[in-house]
């Protein structure tokens, strides 16, 4: 999965002003319906995503594995966070995940 910089931008800033809790951050959970996007804090094993130093998403590796190539960006006229197929965009600024040790290892 990749983030686009639109999407980290706008969930950084919700971080930091939005979410009223400490070492809270967004998370991509699975449900019967699909996908949720919740508040949560880091797990271990979680992959995750910083932008500018600030944890913004994290999710579990069976999240990570279900949304495979996606590309989540920020579409400002609807005002969401949405999945795109990276070939809908001409440029992706790649915003790194990274994985857990215990999930490296394992």
């Amino acid at each position: 999965m990749q983030i686009t910089e639109a999407a980290a931008e706008r969930m950084k800033t919700a971080v930091l002003h939005e979410i009223d809790e400490k070492e809270k951050c967004f998370r991509i959970a699975m449900s019967e319906a699909g996908v949720d996007l919740v508040i949560d804090e880091h797990r271990e094993g979680d992959v995750t995503f910083e932008y500018e130093g600030t944890l913004i998403l994290v999710l579990d590796a069976t999240a990570d594995d279900a949304i495979g190539e996606l590309v989540l960006d920020y579409d400002p006229e609807q005002s969401e966070l949405v999945f795109r197929r990276e070939d809908e965009f001409e440029e992706i600024i790649d915003i790194d995940a990274e994985l857990d040790e215990d999930q490296e290892e394992g």
